[in-house]
């Protein structure tokens, strides 16, 4: 996330460039600096919560288990149950929630917190799920999901519990494969944070959308629909992986020339001396 400031400046720039210098607004350019997307805000409390939450995993496995069940009735089957399945015989309440009055399909903090809990837990305990099964499972519901998603309202939702076991096979299949280091990979998997900002931002998708009439395409023929969904999905994550890359390349000669400079390095060795001091003073006086 340390290059996010400036992948915003570079998006910026695109926006002027596209619309010209007229359509500058202090307010829009704020914006494109604090990305409005459920994910990264979520992702920045867990970020800042992160260690409280981790007191979580020196609970005893058993516990841990116990805990994880409760939550999985609370904020996925009963969800569940009651935006997939009421809906069907007239019995949907809308109250019937445990994280906010109205349902909120999985787009929530709690239920952010419950998928890093799980995968925590599946990390620390070396939970292992055959690749097969996990493979067949992730297959098998993905289609169900596909073709009951016009019956059944919410089967697509976050909370929904046909996503959330889809969700763990898939992470436990990749968890179980040992897979070599690679620069290419290695570079993808640190880009991916951005292209995912990136790709939820409104003049990204008006463009790719312009070019594809993604739109038009859904009435006609399966085969050009599907062909035209590919060519949208590569072309707009290698344009934003594009954007990454040169915000980073940006970031890193910026952090080359700051270090450059001796008197700024002066004094983070004299405050990081201070630190020092102090913590070597402190732990005298604990002794």
């Amino acid at each position: 996330m340390y290059y996010l400031v400036l992948i915003g400046f570079v998006y910026y720039t695109l926006i002027v460039i596209s619309y010209g210098i007229k359509f500058f607004s202090i307010r829009y350019f704020m914006g494109c600096f604090s990305p409005n997307n459920y994910f990264i805000n979520f992702y920045c409390v867990l970020v800042i919560i992160q260690p409280l939450l981790n007191l979580f995993f020196k609970l005893e496995k058993k516990h841990q288990k116990y805990l994880l069940i409760i939550f999985f009735i609370l904020f996925s089957i009963v969800p569940t149950i009651n935006n997939s399945i009421f809906p069907l015989i007239n019995l949907y309440n809308p109250t019937i929630n445990f994280t906010s009055r109205n349902s909120d399909y999985g787009y929530t903090l709690v239920h952010f917190i419950f998928m890093y809990l799980i995968g925590g837990y599946i990390r620390k305990n070396n939970v292992q799920i055959r690749k097969s099964i996990s493979v067949f499972v992730y297959i098998y519901i993905s289609i169900f999901i596909t073709f009951f998603s016009y019956i059944f309202s919410g089967v697509c939702a976050y909370d929904n519990s046909l996503v959330i076991i889809s969700s763990i096979c898939l992470f436990c299949f990749f968890n179980q494969l040992n897979i070599k280091q690679n620069k290419i990979l290695s570079m993808l998997s640190s880009a991916s944070l951005g292209i995912f900002v990136l790709h939820t931002q409104g003049l990204i998708i008006k463009l790719f959308n312009s070019i594809f009439r993604i739109y038009e395409t859904i009435d006609k023929s399966f085969l050009l629909c599907l062909k035209t969904f590919l060519l949208y999905t590569i072309s707009e994550f290698l344009f934003c992986l594009l954007i990454v890359i040169i915000s980073k390349s940006i970031f890193y000669k910026l952090i080359r020339k700051i270090s450059s400079i001796k008197i700024l390095n002066k004094e983070i060795y004299k405050v990081e001396f201070i630190i020092n001091n102090n913590n070597d003073s402190s732990q005298g006086k604990n002794i």
